[in-house]
């Protein structure tokens, strides 16, 4: 039984007489004055939401057994490479007790190495990360994003390499986009918002980007591209490997992309669009010698394919393809001197396959396991005497640590550069791959790791993950957090939804629009599945999920809390009529639809959890919830948990539920989750997983962990 401390009143959540008319219907808002986290008065009830979480979970001996263990995973060293320039791999190293990681840069052909950017010193609480870094050719600069609690607002910086001392340059506003160096290392070309967009309170417009010339203040930045008649496109910059093109990608929401050409050797002439139909996804990997574009693209099927495209002769007619649809998902693919190294997925995990630009016969890369190839890095071509170039990428699964792979241009096999030792007994425990059957008849696939002795007797607690949108893939992926509940004895599991991208286009379009519930239909499905199977049973499994996928595991519960003991949505979107008034919100109307049209609207009602609790369809024997969120989130608004928080403690009469009470966990200085340090992560996770302990009774004893 749960183990919840008498937690008496909630904290007041004042509800105003707030309407809006959707389409002749008069829609209850009560909550909108939470939507302002800066005022008084919600900085106050913050804090007595916090009060309360804080004396819910202060006396379960869970929780410190909890801290201590999570900073033991957390102590081992991570290596992660971010960028080779000059013969010179610059990679991210943590000792894991470090708040943020360190930027060594090691010389390939001796092995030297030296400390380029300590992010610790960014900050003295550990709260400021780099988010990006893009090292000039010439391997004399760096220009590195800077991000201040958590936030999705970067500053722009640049240090020399060489004496590691940064330049006044501090480009401030800039958002989704990297930065992308001329040829001859005098500036680079960034993305930004105009100022008045710092605003988190309104939705974000007119993207752009600009040139920065080094030394120059931030006034002097040239614009490069804007489209004022289209406030809502997103832009990502790409020097061309000749110097001569801006390759500009173009995202405006949808899973089709488009790519223009801007000519740097003279900014008169006007842009090219060189994929324009916006038709499918695009993007551009690299240049062949003759001067041709690689493109990733999913315009010849839904798996994907590589083609060559001649910008004098852009259209699909003139296309050579190179790699040609096949039967799993082409999730990436990175150029290697005259070679492609394609990452594809396969149920879920990676495989590697090494395609000569010329043709021949594909060559497989073998990994040590099922698991996540990522964080492809190319040597540059002077780095070895034959110069032939090689590649460093991070591989990892949900019980190896992240250990770095190399491939040499010679052998083509990846053998470790470096490996990671974790205080874990990984050969305990396996992955398995099974599927459930959703309320349509499709087979929803879903990794299931758990320990190698497990009896299926349904007496395991399990912690279910869901995402399932936008065509984001969910990968095997090492949580250190999620290994301490498998020595809980906790059985993990990550379920593959319909609107993710594992299997391709048609796999997200599936659940987009007004198929948008299939994705709650099949996390359902993978419940189901795991109670069958015998792996657990309702009264021990936890719906778990962070952002849209607070969406899924909520939406889920709602519909069937008789399946889950335990809900914990994390920096969830759960407001599905005002999702678009805050930040890049509209740009997610390709996966939610827009209020505004009215049969988008009425599926919105449908499933939208904030309206489903306001309207009395659903929450009738909800499962104990923990809303996790950060102040400074301006990626998905904290008043998604706030108004679903009070709705839910309103709904129980103001009074906590002593078996199911709502609670509410709010980082300080932090965001969306990117940046975090390793020690609030630590209070986090402990904090998540104490809250799970107590709503499914797992009682504590000594000597819980190894």
């Amino acid at each position: 039984m749960p183990a919840f401390p008498d937690l008496g009143a909630y904290p007041p959540s004042p509800r105003d007489a707030v309407e809006d008319d959707f389409h002749g219907q008069r829609i209850a808002d009560p909550y909108r004055w939470l939507e302002d986290p800066d005022s008084p008065q919600v900085a106050q009830w913050i804090e007595a939401q916090r009060t309360l979480t804080e004396r819910a979970l202060a006396t379960s001996p869970w929780r410190p057994a909890l801290r201590a263990r999570l900073m033991q995973l957390h102590q081992f060293e991570r290596r992660t490479p971010a960028a080779c320039a000059r013969g010179r791999l610059f990679c991210w190293r943590s000792t894991g007790s470090q708040a943020q990681p360190v930027l060594w840069a090691q010389t390939l052909a001796d092995g030297s190495a030296t400390v380029v950017l300590d992010a610790n010193t960014l900050s003295t609480d550990g709260t400021v990360a780099v988010a990006d870094l893009a090292v000039s050719p010439d391997g004399r600069w760096l220009a590195y994003a800077v991000a201040d609690g958590g936030s999705d607002w970067w500053q722009w910086r640049v240090r020399h390499l060489l004496t590691l001392q940064d330049l006044p340059d501090r480009l401030d506003h800039a958002r989704f986009s990297g930065a992308s160096w001329l040829r001859d290392s005098s500036g680079f070309v960034y993305g930004r918002y105009p100022d008045a967009a710092r605003d988190r309170h309104t939705a974000l417009a007119e993207h752009e980007l600009r040139l920065h010339r080094l030394g120059n203040p931030q006034l002097a930045d040239v614009l490069l591209y804007r489209r004022a008649d289209q406030p809502r496109w997103v832009f990502s910059p790409r020097v061309s490997a000749d110097g001569r093109w801006l390759i500009i990608g173009i995202w405006d929401g949808s899973a089709n992309h488009r790519v223009h050409l801007l000519d740097l050797q003279d900014l008169t002439r006007p842009v090219l669009p060189l994929l324009d139909a916006a038709d499918a996804a695009y993007t551009v990997l690299g240049s062949t010698q003759a001067g041709e574009l690689l493109v990733l693209t999913d315009a010849l099927g839904g798996s994907g394919a590589v083609v060559a495209v001649d910008p004098q002769r852009p259209q699909r007619a003139h296309w050579r393809t190179l790699v040609a649809p096949g039967v799993d998902r082409l999730e990436s693919a990175v150029l290697i001197g005259q070679q492609l190294v394609c990452c594809t997925l396969h149920d879920g995990a990676s495989r590697l396959h090494r395609v000569a630009l010329d043709g021949g016969v594909p060559q497989a890369l073998p990994l040590p396991e099922l698991g996540t190839a990522s964080g492809f890095v190319v040597e540059d071509l002077g780095s070895e005497p034959s110069g032939v170039a090689s590649l460093h990428f991070s591989f990892t699964s949900f019980t190896a640590a992240p250990m770095v792979l190399r491939v040499s241009g010679e052998d083509g096999i990846p053998v470790p550069w470096f490996e990671a030792a974790v205080p874990f007994d990984a050969t305990a425990y396996e992955t398995v791959l099974a599927f459930g059957v959703s309320a349509d008849g499709t087979r929803v696939p879903m990794h299931i790791t758990r320990h190698r002795c497990l009896v299926l007797d349904g007496r395991s607690p399990a912690l279910l993950i869901g995402y399932g949108g936008f065509g984001l893939s969910q990968r095997p992926a090492f949580v250190p957090s999620r290994v301490a509940w498998l020595e809980m004895g906790g059985v993990l599991v990550q379920a593959m939804l319909r609107g993710g991208g594992e299997y391709g286009r048609a796999w997200h379009d599936a659940a987009r629009l007004a198929n948008k519930p299939r994705t709650f239909e099949d996390f359902i499905a993978a419940a189901e599945y795991l109670v069958a199977s015998g792996h657990t049973e309702p009264r021990l499994l936890v719906a778990h999920g962070g952002s849209n996928g607070g969406l899924t595991v909520t939406a889920s519960v709602l519909a069937r809390p008789d399946l889950f003991a335990a809900l914990v949505p994390a920096v969830p979107v759960l407001d599905m009529l005002r999702y678009h008034r805050f930040g890049i919100g509209a740009a997610w109307a390709g996966d939610y639809g827009r209020v505004d049209v009215p049969e988008q609207f009425a599926t919105l009602m449908r499933y939208s959890p904030l309206e489903t609790i306001e309207a009395g369809r659903g929450g009738q024997g909800l499962p104990p919830t923990l809303l996790l969120t950060a102040e400074r989130d301006d990626r998905v608004h904290p008043a998604h948990a706030f108004k679903f928080a009070a709705a839910m403690q309103h709904h129980q009469g103001g009074q906590a539920d002593p078996v199911a009470p709502v609670l509410l966990r709010i980082e300080p200085r932090s965001g969306h989750g990117a940046g975090k340090s390793a020690l609030a992560d630590v209070g986090e996770k402990a904090d998540l997983y104490t809250f799970i302990a107590l709503a499914l009774g797992l009682r504590h004893a000594p000597g819980a962990f190894p």
